[in-house]
This record gives structure tokens, sequence and C-alpha cells, in this order.
């Protein structure tokens, strides 16, 4: 489940947490597969960050970046407080709306910069307390027709400074263990693997399929959460 998610993460820019959390939650605790899956892909998001940074909107990025950090303090009181069924169906309510306005040609113009304050404050909500901090950024990157080289770029940068930061918060709260060091340790050459497939294949893909593949991904992670939501 890591070398898939990891690949799909290369090949698209996005998606890491968004398969690999649900698919762990069907053998650990959903609390725990948060943070494997943000630790872990935590290397796979810095990885892609160095790799493709020249291509990164930088300006954009540190805005996302910036306002990601003011979101993570409430989402990790959502993390726990809230529950898991509540928060996955509001977000695949919201993620599956998103979806569909962007497919119906919904955009946003680059001079719009509260917007991007607004996305990057839902990503760094959903960064501490989903791990599946992706969908706002990804509705953002899209609306504002990045090319996929851009879209890859400026994510993967979003979510390396992030990630680092909700790492600090799970860490200083006592959410991560000994248990999950041992998980992180045998899913690394898994990523490594994923990210080697991944890189291979995104040669590849043309724009057209890049924009099909990134909305396959959003409706596919919408339905997740509220399956997710409806079974808990």
């Amino acid at each position: 489940m890591v070398t898939g998610a990891s690949a799909t993460q290369a090949i698209s820019g996005f998606g890491f947490a968004l398969i690999a959390v649900p698919l762990l939650s069907l053998f650990i605790e959903p609390q725990t597969a948060v943070v494997l899956a943000t630790v872990v892909g935590a290397f796979s998001s810095t990885f892609q960050a160095i790799t493709d940074r020249r291509y990164a909107q930088r300006n954009l990025v540190q805005r996302l970046a910036v306002t990601a950090y003011i979101g993570m303090p409430f989402g990790l009181i959502v993390f726990l407080v809230v529950s898991e069924s509540v928060l996955r169906f509001i977000v695949g309510v919201v993620v599956l709306i998103a979806a569909v306005a962007l497919m119906r040609g919904f955009s946003i113009a680059h001079t719009n910069k509260k917007i991007d304050w607004i996305m990057g404050w839902a990503s760094g909500v959903l960064a501490t307390s989903t791990s599946t901090n992706g969908p706002p950024l990804v509705f953002l990157l899209q609306a504002k027709k990045l090319n996929p080289e851009s879209f890859r770029a400026s994510i993967n940068v979003v979510f390396s400074l992030t990630s680092f930061g909700a790492i600090l918060l799970f860490a200083v709260t006592g959410n991560i263990t000994r248990d999950d060091f041992a998980g992180i340790g045998i899913s690394i050459p898994m990523l490594l693997l994923g990210l080697a497939i991944g890189f291979k294949v995104r040669t590849r893909i043309n724009a057209e399929q890049f924009r099909i593949l990134v909305f396959a991904l959003l409706i596919g992670s919408a339905l997740s959460a509220l399956v997710a939501a409806v079974v808990a």
C-alpha cells in the first residue's frame, strides 16, 4: 500500500495520505494511521520537492506554507476532540463538491491571494486532523491552471515544509510511539520503490491525462472518506 501510494504521489503530486490512511486504518488504529502516513509521507514529499524545486511557484508556496502552519494547531484540536467519522464525512462532501466545480471549469485568478490564505489554512487543519491535507491545495492549484510540472513541484514543497510542523505537533503531544518508528522503518524501502515507479511513469503522461488523473483522485478520495465515515 505504501508503494502504491508513493507511486501515485510521484505521478500526480499528491495522493499519498489519501490512499495510505484508509488502507492502513484497516489494520491499525485510525489515529496511528494518520501519524504514520504523515511521517512517511514527509519523506516522499521532501524528495519530490528537492527534485522538482525549479518548477515551484515560490510566492504561492510561501503563502500556503505560512497559513498551513496557522491552521495546524486547530487541526490538532480536531484530531483530539472531534469524531473521526463526522470529520471524514465533512471532508468527503467538500472534496466531492470541489471536484465537480473543477470539472465544470471553475478557475481562480493568479492575482487572487485571499483564496490562497484560506486554502492554505484549511490544508493545515487537515494535516494534523486527518493527514489528508492535499484536497484544498489540489483545488487551488488546479483552479489556477498550473501545468503538471508546476503543480507537482509547488504542492510537494508545501507538503514538505508543513509535514515537519505536523510531525513536531504529534511528537510534543505524545502521539508518536515506538511502534510508529518500527512502522516507519518498514515503510521507507517500499516508499522508495514506489517513487522509482512513479517517476518513470509520469514522463509518459501528458497534460490532459494528468488533469483526468487529478480529478479521478479527488473523486476517489471523496468517496473513500464518505465510505469510511459511514462504516466507522
